[in-house]
């Protein structure tokens, strides 16, 4: 999860299950994106159950809506308040 600082606390603008991070991460190629919307962390989550790790990516794309993201968005974030990207 690659995550901006706001006003409101930390937004992510991108989210994605990976099965190697070690692998993922460097040269992700969403990274520049995410950066130029304001993303300064990454944030990471651990669960070796493949089917979990799938359904949380799901809800947390479905919750938050990521700029970045294009599956699983429901055009509503931050449990219906909304996001603005900039």
């Amino acid at each position: 999860m690659f995550v901006k600082p706001t006003n409101a606390g930390l937004i992510p603008v991108y989210i994605e299950k990976a099965d190697d991070l070690s692998q993922r991460i460097p040269n992700h190629d969403r990274w520049l994106e995410a950066k130029a919307l304001g993303a300064t962390q990454v944030f990471a989550h651990m669960n070796i159950n493949a089917f979990s790790r799938n359904s949380e990516e799901q809800d947390l794309i479905s919750y938050w809506n990521p700029p970045l993201n294009k599956q699983y968005r429901t055009g509503l974030a931050l449990g219906g308040i909304g996001f603005d990207a900039g």
